[in-house]
């Protein structure tokens, strides 16, 4: 990723309030992010809707589908995790 894009992405989540730079002192060039509390709600809130749309997903599902589905979905994300 370019570093303007990153840049342009950070610079929006902290006006938006939802990170903060906190400047290193032994080297004021640079920074590190930290998640604010109105971060941390919107982080706890999206969670709470995937949760609610993985649920109705599977609720859609018969068991033999569900089963299908969720071995599946671990294979695949095993393999895109690197495990």
């Amino acid at each position: 990723m370019p570093q303007t894009t990153l840049s342009s992405i950070v610079s929006r989540l902290e006006n938006q309030g939802y990170i903060r730079r906190v400047i290193n002192h032994r080297d004021m060039r640079s920074f590190s992010l930290e998640v604010t509390e109105k971060g941390k709600e919107m982080y706890e809130e999206h969670k709470k809707n995937d949760r609610e749309k993985a649920e109705q997903i599977l609720l859609m599902l018969d068991e033999d589908e569900r089963d299908d589905f969720i071995r599946l979905f671990e294979k695949v994300a095993n393999s895109v995790g690197g495990h």
